[in-house]
Protein backbone atom coordinates (compact mmCIF):
# COMPACT_ATOMS: atom_id res chain seq x y z
CA UNK A 1 0.00 0.00 0.00
CA UNK A 2 2.86 2.37 0.81
CA UNK A 3 4.42 1.70 -2.58
CA UNK A 4 1.19 2.59 -4.36
CA UNK A 5 0.64 5.74 -2.32
CA UNK A 6 4.18 7.02 -2.81
CA UNK A 7 4.13 6.33 -6.56
CA UNK A 8 0.64 7.82 -6.99
CA UNK A 9 1.82 10.93 -5.19
CA UNK A 10 4.85 11.08 -7.46
CA UNK A 11 2.74 10.76 -10.62
CA UNK A 12 0.21 13.31 -9.38
CA UNK A 13 2.85 15.91 -8.53
CA UNK A 14 4.75 15.34 -11.77
CA UNK A 15 1.63 15.43 -13.96
CA UNK A 16 -0.30 18.30 -12.43
CA UNK A 17 2.36 20.51 -10.89
CA UNK A 18 5.44 19.63 -12.93
CA UNK A 19 7.35 19.21 -9.67
CA UNK A 20 8.16 15.55 -8.99
CA UNK A 21 9.64 14.48 -5.68
CA UNK A 22 13.08 12.91 -5.64
CA UNK A 23 12.55 10.11 -3.13
CA UNK A 24 9.47 7.98 -4.09
CA UNK A 25 11.30 5.78 -6.59
CA UNK A 26 13.94 4.76 -4.06
CA UNK A 27 11.40 4.25 -1.31
CA UNK A 28 9.41 2.05 -3.68
CA UNK A 29 12.48 -0.03 -4.50
CA UNK A 30 13.27 -0.63 -0.84
CA UNK A 31 9.66 -1.38 0.06
CA UNK A 32 9.19 -3.69 -2.93
CA UNK A 33 12.16 -5.84 -1.93
CA UNK A 34 10.98 -6.10 1.66
CA UNK A 35 7.36 -6.76 0.67
CA UNK A 36 8.54 -9.49 -1.70
CA UNK A 37 10.54 -11.33 0.94
CA UNK A 38 7.73 -11.13 3.46
CA UNK A 39 5.29 -12.43 0.85
CA UNK A 40 7.64 -15.30 0.03
CA UNK A 41 7.91 -16.16 3.72
CA UNK A 42 4.10 -16.17 3.85
CA UNK A 43 4.01 -18.59 0.92
CA UNK A 44 6.55 -20.79 2.66
CA UNK A 45 4.46 -20.71 5.81
CA UNK A 46 1.54 -22.19 3.87
CA UNK A 47 3.86 -24.59 2.04
CA UNK A 48 2.93 -22.81 -1.18
CA UNK A 49 6.35 -23.29 -2.73
CA UNK A 50 6.55 -24.27 -6.37
CA UNK A 51 6.30 -28.04 -6.63
CA UNK A 52 5.77 -30.65 -9.32
CA UNK A 53 3.11 -32.82 -7.73
CA UNK A 54 2.50 -35.09 -10.72
CA UNK A 55 5.91 -36.74 -10.37
CA UNK A 56 5.84 -36.97 -6.57
CA UNK A 57 2.34 -38.46 -6.43
CA UNK A 58 3.38 -41.45 -8.55
CA UNK A 59 6.18 -42.43 -6.17
CA UNK A 60 5.72 -44.93 -3.34
CA UNK A 61 5.26 -43.43 0.13
CA UNK A 62 8.82 -44.15 1.25
CA UNK A 63 10.39 -42.63 -1.84
CA UNK A 64 8.02 -39.65 -1.60
CA UNK A 65 9.08 -38.96 1.98
CA UNK A 66 12.76 -39.33 1.08
CA UNK A 67 12.38 -36.96 -1.86
CA UNK A 68 10.58 -34.38 0.29
CA UNK A 69 13.38 -34.56 2.90
CA UNK A 70 15.98 -34.19 0.14
CA UNK A 71 14.17 -31.15 -1.23
CA UNK A 72 14.01 -29.60 2.24
CA UNK A 73 17.74 -30.19 2.72
CA UNK A 74 18.41 -28.53 -0.64
CA UNK A 75 16.23 -25.57 0.28
CA UNK A 76 18.02 -25.32 3.63
CA UNK A 77 21.41 -25.24 1.91
CA UNK A 78 20.25 -22.58 -0.55
CA UNK A 79 18.81 -20.50 2.29
CA UNK A 80 22.09 -20.77 4.20
CA UNK A 81 24.06 -19.57 1.17
CA UNK A 82 21.56 -16.77 0.50
CA UNK A 83 21.61 -15.64 4.12
CA UNK A 84 25.41 -15.73 4.31
CA UNK A 85 25.89 -13.84 1.04
CA UNK A 86 23.19 -11.30 1.92
CA UNK A 87 24.77 -10.58 5.28
CA UNK A 88 28.21 -10.28 3.69
CA UNK A 89 26.94 -7.85 1.07
CA UNK A 90 25.12 -5.81 3.71
CA UNK A 91 28.25 -5.66 5.86
CA UNK A 92 30.40 -4.50 2.93
CA UNK A 93 27.92 -1.99 1.53
CA UNK A 94 28.81 1.63 2.06
CA UNK A 95 26.93 2.96 -0.96
CA UNK A 96 24.33 5.47 0.20
CA UNK A 97 20.95 5.81 -1.42
CA UNK A 98 20.74 8.81 -3.71
CA UNK A 99 17.89 10.65 -2.00
CA UNK A 100 17.40 8.80 1.29
CA UNK A 101 19.66 9.04 4.34
CA UNK A 102 20.27 5.26 4.41
CA UNK A 103 22.69 2.87 2.76
CA UNK A 104 21.96 0.01 0.40
CA UNK A 105 22.83 -2.33 3.26
CA UNK A 106 19.14 -2.18 4.16
CA UNK A 107 18.32 -3.64 0.76
CA UNK A 108 20.98 -6.36 0.96
CA UNK A 109 20.04 -7.30 4.51
CA UNK A 110 16.64 -8.37 3.19
CA UNK A 111 18.28 -11.54 1.82
CA UNK A 112 19.64 -12.50 5.24
CA UNK A 113 16.32 -11.72 6.94
CA UNK A 114 14.49 -13.75 4.31
CA UNK A 115 16.76 -16.73 4.83
CA UNK A 116 16.30 -16.71 8.62
CA UNK A 117 12.52 -16.23 8.49
CA UNK A 118 12.00 -18.83 5.76
CA UNK A 119 14.19 -21.36 7.53
CA UNK A 120 12.21 -20.81 10.74
CA UNK A 121 8.91 -21.23 8.89
CA UNK A 122 10.03 -24.40 7.14
CA UNK A 123 11.22 -25.86 10.43
CA UNK A 124 7.93 -24.86 12.01
CA UNK A 125 5.94 -26.54 9.26
CA UNK A 126 8.05 -29.71 9.16
CA UNK A 127 8.87 -30.31 12.81
CA UNK A 128 5.71 -29.10 14.45
CA UNK A 129 3.28 -29.57 11.53
CA UNK A 130 1.90 -26.16 12.41
CA UNK A 131 0.50 -24.34 9.38
CA UNK A 132 -1.79 -21.71 10.90
CA UNK A 133 -4.77 -23.91 10.12
CA UNK A 134 -6.99 -21.84 12.42
CA UNK A 135 -6.39 -18.68 10.40
CA UNK A 136 -6.79 -20.54 7.13
CA UNK A 137 -10.17 -21.95 8.18
CA UNK A 138 -11.37 -18.53 9.36
CA UNK A 139 -10.31 -16.91 6.09
CA UNK A 140 -11.88 -19.64 3.94
CA UNK A 141 -15.11 -19.52 5.99
CA UNK A 142 -15.59 -15.84 5.09
CA UNK A 143 -15.50 -16.56 1.37
CA UNK A 144 -18.89 -17.15 -0.27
Amino acid sequence: MLIGVSMATQVFLRSFFGAPLSWPEEVSQFLFVWASILGAVGAGKRLGLVRVETVVEKLPAGARNALEKLILIGIGILLAVLGWQGSQMAARSTYAATTLPITWAWMYSAAAVFAVLMYARLLQAQLFKYRFTFLETVISAKRP
